[in-house]
């Protein structure tokens, strides 16, 4: 047997055509907006299939039970509790519950012009992650106020873009965390890391000096730290000293070579090229502009 919607305590709501064409015109709803949103408890016998796929993304998140989802031409993959997939636009699918233990999840079918960019901001492995720690209940606790925005006032415009807004920060809540939980090892080392450097700031760390730290090899921790942030340890301790510097130009009168000493520039000159390289301005031009 198989169904698609009807499950005891289901939620769904899905915007009709002309309404998502008119949101979709505006400026901040446009980049990205959801089009289809709900939530099926022990959903026994759903099943979903498109042959083209579909027009928008479609993410599932998986909080109970155990299901499966094929993609294009390849095999089945097992869902279970935390499971997070995300199915890109036009992608031949079918997925389902499993019927011995049927799955409960949350369903968004989204789009806009930034979906793309969203999409690959995640950690994904074949369409898929895993959610731990605390992010599963921040998440549900977004969905959930982004649902009840949706259904009881979608035609507010500004209770509209609240929601799509949440709906960022559903697609953003994931990117921090590995696809994979045996890498939170590697995260962990780098946020240690990282720790090091701000307590450290008036000195001139090495790569060496960082890894030995964390207890990793050089070639390890490099390839480890620029997995996880996108830049280098290096990249990360200079900007590290300039955000120090900044405060230090607010909130204190010292002087740019004071300054420069405090995060470790022992020439003034060579602080203020990397303040400039990093910031777009010099220190003293910094300084000038009128915060607050």
């Amino acid at each position: 047997m198989r169904k698609k919607t009807g499950f005891p305590s289901e939620k769904l709501f899905v915007l009709h055509e002309r309404l998502i064409e008119e949101l979709s015109q505006h400026p901040l709803i446009k980049p990205l907006f959801i089009t289809d949103i709900g939530f099926f408890p022990k959903a026994k016998y759903h099943y979903r299939e498109r042959a083209e796929g579909s027009s928008s993304y479609i993410l599932l998140f998986c909080i109970a039970g155990e299901g499966w989802v094929k993609l294009g031409s390849s095999g089945k993959q097992h869902v279970q509790k935390h499971d997070l997939i995300v199915i890109p636009p036009n992608m031949p699918q079918s997925y389902g519950a499993a019927e011995a233990n049927p799955w409960s999840i949350y369903w968004i079918h989204f789009t806009g012009i930034l979906a793309e960019h969203y999409f690959e901001l995640l950690p994904l492995q074949e369409n898929k992650m895993q959610l731990s720690g605390a992010s599963p209940i921040q998440w549900i606790k977004l969905f959930d106020s982004c649902y009840d925005t949706i259904s009881e006032k979608i035609y507010s415009l500004p209770h509209c873009i609240y929601a799509n807004q949440l709906l960022q920060q559903m697609l953003s809540l994931p990117s921090l965390q590995p696809a994979d939980p045996s890498n939170q090892a590697s995260s962990n080392c780098v946020d240690r890391s990282i720790e090091y450097m701000k307590q450290q700031l008036s000195a001139n760390l090495t790569v060496g000096q960082l890894a030995e730290f964390v207890h990793l090899s050089r070639s390890h921790y490099l390839s480890v730290f620029k997995r996880v942030t996108g830049i280098s340890p290096m990249h990360y301790f200079m900007r590290l000293k300039i955000q120090q510097a900044c405060q230090y130009l607010d909130f204190t009168d010292c002087s740019i070579k004071e300054i420069s000493l405090k995060v470790g520039f022992q020439d003034p000159l060579y602080f203020s090229r990397a303040f400039h390289k990093i910031i777009g301005q010099s220190p003293s031009d910094y300084r000038k502009i009128m915060k607050g």
